[in-house]
């Protein structure tokens, strides 16, 4: 190894094996410090080596193999005079953290002695607290063992006063039992009695019963006792005539309720002229649902479960106008205004109605047997009491006195050693190249530097701008440059990433028609036409084939061109519509190419046919 300021040109192995060994011994000397640190330096002075500045961390030595990786080393130095420069400080502060490490054990050793003093004094204190915390448990047990012996005596009385009291209620049980026992037998021999009548279960049968007759029952008995009291005002009622004859009319309405004394008239006097309609008692009154001329109605305690319903109606009157009708029971509307049928015979109107009573019943249910469950006889137990638990004496864990040990003296850290360079590769000497001077405009760039750019790519090789009267050399910085090497017979490729499929499929559509226009236009046809036609037709098809055959040869060299079948595929890229739009060509042309060929089959058959 030279010094910097010359180049390395040594074997390779060499300095990777340097490199190795240097590396390894770094490591074993960093952990032998950090392991003699550990076990030499007291807590003490290791709380407070962290006063000083931190460690450096030493940079990573690069991978290195020829004068290309020069770059790295030269970031590597940088990187060691930075390192070099932080461990100097570090050291600095080595000495400093080391001054005041000692200062610190000399107070420290001072607190020692007073701690140690107040810990002996801790521990006497608490063993006299545990001497009289014993004393007073003792004393507290067997006040406990006295009131444990009173509480199990009177355990004993209340079990026994509970057995008692369980063994009356289980005789009153047992016998409550032996009714239960015996309904449930009734409830067996009715419920095979229920099913031998042809229902399924009891519970079908009493749904059957109440919805028949107890239902209904209770319904009019609720019914019946809300209806509010009627007369026989409200059973008719009168249209005043508008030209009355002054002639007045005796009318008598009576409502008869069979079975029992009550009974509703009233008597009054109207025109001969007016209009008088008679309604049944059940019209104002509630009727049942369903019914017809049935209606509820509180009479007396007798006619309670049920409803009453109109028998018929009588009416004694001679009025030539009457009208009958049903609404609840008959309905009778009579008037004098068209006169009488005999001059003597009476004008008076008698209307009586007369209603029957239509008692309800209850039908009796059973109950869905249900065996009882025999009471469980009592046992005397076991007496429940939990006697109280002795208490336990405070007594505390009195800790060994925490006897410090003095500090020792502190000692200094090791220093950090300074990292050496790497040296650099000697790069190898590169030929200049002679440049014909050119005459070109100033400030541009000729000819053959443009394709050269194009066909290698701007962005990996560096391009020379050729002055008027000036030849371009090679700068410095350039010498050390990485070359592009273009080998012999190499398609240069777009500088792309993948290749596009749908290029491919557009390419050997386009060639697979260039091909079929080809084939269909060397096909010979044997006809009789006249050499002048025959020679204008074979021009057409030459130029038309020429021109599909051609499109489709520039589309293969464009496919080639710009896609490279090695990288990734994609479906579609930049070059795809230029793709598309030369295969849409084509393909006109190929219409063009068969439209012409089957206008010139007419044409032909059409002079044959003529001829």
């Amino acid at each position: 190894m030279k010094n910097n300021n010359t180049y390395h040109t040594g074997n390779l192995n060499t300095m990777k094996q340097e490199r190795r060994f240097t590396m390894k011994g770094l490591t074993k000397k960093a952990c032998a410090l950090s392991l003699f640190a550990i076990m030499t330096i007291s807590p003490l002075s290791f709380a407070s080596a962290d006063t000083g500045c931190a460690v450096p961390e030493a940079p990573e030595r690069p991978q290195v193999e020829s004068y290309l990786d020069n770059d790295k080393i030269t970031e590597y130095n940088n990187q060691v005079d930075a390192y070099n420069q932080a461990a100097q400080n570090y050291n600095i502060s080595v000495d400093a953290e080391y001054d005041s490490a000692v200062q610190e054990a000399i107070r420290k050793n001072e607190e020692v002695a007073a701690h140690n003093a107040a810990e002996e004094q801790r521990v006497k204190d608490a063993e006299a607290r545990n001497e009289q915390a014993i004393k007073d448990a003792e004393e507290a047990n067997a006040l406990i063992d006295e009131e444990n012996a009173a509480g199990l005596a009177q355990a004993e009385q209340a079990r026994d006063a509970q057995y008692n009291s369980d063994l009356a209620q289980y005789q009153k049980d047992m016998e409550q039992y032996s009714k239960d026992l015996k309904q449930y037998e009734y409830d067996v021999n009715m419920e095979n009695r229920i099913k031998a009548a042809g229902y399924a279960s009891v519970e079908q049968y009493n749904n059957a019963v109440n919805k028949a007759y107890n239902e209904p029952a209770a319904k009019a008995e609720i019914k019946n006792a809300a209806a509010p009291k009627l007369s026989a005002s409200d059973t008719y009622s009168i249209e005043k005539s508008a030209n009355p004859s002054g002639r007045m009319i005796t009318v008598t309405v009576e409502h008869n309720f069979s079975g029992i004394d009550l009974s509703y008239k009233e008597e009054f006097q109207i025109d001969a002229n007016d209009i008088i309609t008679f309604k049944a008692l059940c019209a104002p009154a509630e009727s049942t649902n369903p019914g017809y001329a049935t209606f509820y109605y509180n009479t007396d305690e007798a006619h309670k479960t049920g409803y009453w319903m109109e028998s018929y109606s009588c009416v004694e009157t001679n009025a030539r106008y009457h009208n009958n009708g049903w609404e609840c029971g008959d309905t009778h509307e009579i008037s004098f205004k068209d006169g009488k049928n005999h001059a003597f015979d009476s004008e008076d109107i008698i209307v009586v109605y007369e209603y029957f009573w239509y008692a309800l019943r209850y039908a009796k249910t059973y109950n869905v047997p249900n065996e009882p469950t025999m009471p469980t006889e009592p046992v005397k137990g076991e007496v429940s009491y939990e006697s109280k638990p002795h208490v336990e004496a405070n007594v505390e864990d009195i800790a060994q006195a925490d006897i410090w040990s003095f500090v020792s003296d502190p000692v200094k850290k090791a220093y950090l050693d300074l990292l050496s360079h790497m040296e650099l590769f000697q790069a190898p000497i590169v030929p200049k190249a002679e440049v014909t001077q050119t005459a070109t405009p100033k400030n541009t760039q000729t000819t053959g530097n443009k394709i050269v750019q194009k066909i290698f790519g701007s962005e990996s090789t560096k391009q020379e701008t050729i002055n008027d009267a000036a030849t371009p050399l090679a700068s410095k910085a350039e010498t050390s440059a990485q070359h592009t090497v273009i080998t012999d017979q190499a398609t240069p490729k777009a500088a792309v990433g993948f290749w596009a499929l749908i290029n491919l499929i557009a390419a050997i559509l386009t060639v697979l028609i260039g091909v079929l226009m080809a084939m269909f236009g060397l096909k010979k046809k044997d006809d009789d036409s006249d050499d002048e036609n025959e020679e204008s037709r074979t021009d057409n098809k030459i130029r038309v084939r020429i021109l599909g055959m051609l499109l489709a040869g520039i589309s293969v060299i464009v496919f080639i061109l710009t896609e490279d079948m090695a990288l990734p595929m994609q479906l579609v890229d930049k070059w795809t519509v230029l793709m598309i739009i030369m295969l849409a060509v084509e393909a006109v042309l190929g219409i063009a190419s068969k439209k012409k060929v089957r206008e010139e089959e007419e044409d032909r058959q059409a002079d044959l046919i003529a001829a």
